[in-house]
C-alpha cells in the first residue's frame, strides 16, 4: 500500500463547514498522512477535525485560537502506533510507529514567525531523538529572505521601461503618471460631437410615470424582495 503524505498550513479550523471541506479534500487525494499547521483549535475542540476516513492521531494546541499543529492518519493505513510527543505551545507534535516493517516518525511544526532560539532548541531536540526512525517533517517555517520585507507594506523598487526605479519620489511619479494616463479619455472628440452620435440612435425615453417610480424613495416591498432574491449564507 502506498504512502502519501501531506503538509497543510490550513490557516484556522474553527468553521465546521471548511472542517468538512478540509477532510473532503484529503480524501479525493487519497492522503494517507496529514500534517496540519495553524488549526487554530483549542484542546477541547480538536477532536471535531475527524471522521470516518480520518483519525486524528496527535495534536498540540495554544490555549488561544492560534497556532495549533495537528496529524491525522486514514483509518485504513496499516500503520502500527507506539506513541506520540507534543510541545505545550501549539507548535510541534510528533507520532512513532510502524509501516510496512519500517520505523517511522511523523512531525507536524509550525516555527515563530520571528526567531526564537528556544522554539530551535526545542525542535533541535525533538529530532535528535528519532535517530532510530525514519524522520517526515512537515510544517511551516515561516522563513523568509528578508523579514522587513515581508511584514512591510511598502513598495521598495518598481520597474519601469526595462529601468528599476528605488528612489521613493521617482515611484510616486512612476504610479501618478500611470493613473493620470489611465483614467484619460484617448478621445479627440468634442461633447457636441459625441452628442450628435448618439442622438443617430432611436434612444427611447422614459415616460414621467417612471421617472418618478426611479427617483423615489425605496418601499419596503422593494427591500424585502431584493433581501429575499439573495443567495442563503451571504452578507445582504
Amino acid at each position: 500500500m502506498a504512502l502519501n503524505i501531506m503538509s497543510w498550513n490550513v490557516n484556522g479550523l474553527n468553521g465546521a463547514i471548511k472542517r468538512t471541506k478540509c477532510l473532503d479534500y484529503l480524501r479525493s487525494k487519497r492522503v494517507s498522512v496529514a500534517l496540519i499547521q495553524e488549526s487554530h483549535l483549542k484542546t477541547c475542540d480538536v477532536h471535531r477535525f475527524q471522521n470516518r476516513y480520518y483519525k486524528l492521531v496527535s495534536f498540540s494546541s495554544s490555549d488561544k485560537k492560534s497556532k495549533g499543529v495537528l496529524i491525522l492518519m486514514a483509518r485504513r493505513l496499516p500503520f502500527s502506533m507506539h506513541c506520540s510527543r507534543s510541545d505545550a505551545a501549539g507548535r510541534i507534535t510528533c507520532i512513532l510507529g510502524t509501516w510496512s516493517n519500517i520505523k517511522c516518525a511523523f512531525v507536524s511544526v509550525y516555527a515563530p514567525n520571528e526567531y526564537d532560539n528556544v522554539f530551535y532548541q526545542q525542535f533541535v531536540s525533538v529530532l535528535l531523538s528519532l535517530n532510530d526512525y525514519h524522520l517526515v517533517i512537515g510544517g511551516d517555517f515561516n522563513a523568509v529572505y528578508n523579514p522587513l520585507l515581508d511584514r512591510s507594506a511598502n513598495l521598495y523598487a518598481i520597474k519601469k521601461d526595462g529601468i528599476l526605479y528605488t528612489q521613493t519620489k521617482d515611484i510616486n511619479q512612476i504610479f501618478k503618471s500611470y493613473y493620470e494616463q489611465l483614467y484619460t479619455s484617448n478621445s479627440s472628440s468634442s461633447y457636441q460631437q459625441n452628442i450628435s452620435f448618439l442622438q443617430q440612435f432611436p434612444l427611447s425615453k422614459f415616460d414621467e410615470h417612471h421617472l418618478e417610480m426611479l427617483n423615489g424613495p425605496l418601499s419596503l416591498d422593494e427591500l424585502k424582495l431584493a433581501l429575499d432574491s439573495m443567495p442563503k449564507n451571504k452578507a445582504p
